[in-house]
C-alpha cells in the first residue's frame, strides 16, 4: 500500500496542530482525516524529523509498523498455535512503542545520541 505522505510530512502537520490550528482546519487543509490524525499522534507524536528518520534507520531503512508486520509474520509462521502467535505480535507492539517512547525520552533528557 502507497502511503500519501512522508513521516517528515506528519510531522510537519502535528506541528501545525500544536501551534494552534483547528483540527477539522488541518485535515481539510491537507486532506486527511481526523482519525488518521489521531493515530499519527500516537505514532509520531513529540518525535522531530530527525526522531523519525533514526527510528527509521535503526530498522534497516522500514518504517516501524513495516518492521512489526514482518515480525509478526515471522512469529506466526514459527509458532504452531493460534494464542502463542497473537501473543508474539502483541509483544512485538509493545516493543516498538517502548522503542519510540525510549527516543523521544532520550530527546528529552539531552542525550547526544538520540539528535
Amino acid at each position: 500500500m502507497k502511503k500519501r505522505f512522508t513521516e517528515e510530512q506528519i510531522i510537519g502537520f502535528l506541528r501545525e496542530a500544536d501551534k494552534g490550528i483547528a483540527l477539522k482546519e488541518l485535515c481539510r487543509t491537507h486532506g486527511f482525516s481526523e482519525a488518521s490524525y489521531y493515530l499519527w499522534r500516537s505514532k509520531y507524536g513529540g518525535m522531530d524529523v530527525s526522531d523519525a528518520k533514526r527510528l527509521k534507520k535503526s530498522r534497516g531503512g522500514i518504517t516501524p509498523s513495516q518492521y512489526a508486520k514482518q515480525l509478526a509474520r515471522k512469529a506466526r509462521n514459527a509458532c504452531s498455535n493460534w494464542a502463542a502467535a497473537l501473543r508474539a505480535e502483541r509483544i512485538v507492539s509493545h516493543a516498538l512503542l517502548f522503542e519510540r517512547r525510549s527516543i523521544r525520552c532520550q530527546r528529552y533528557l539531552g542525550d547526544p545520541g538520540a539528535r
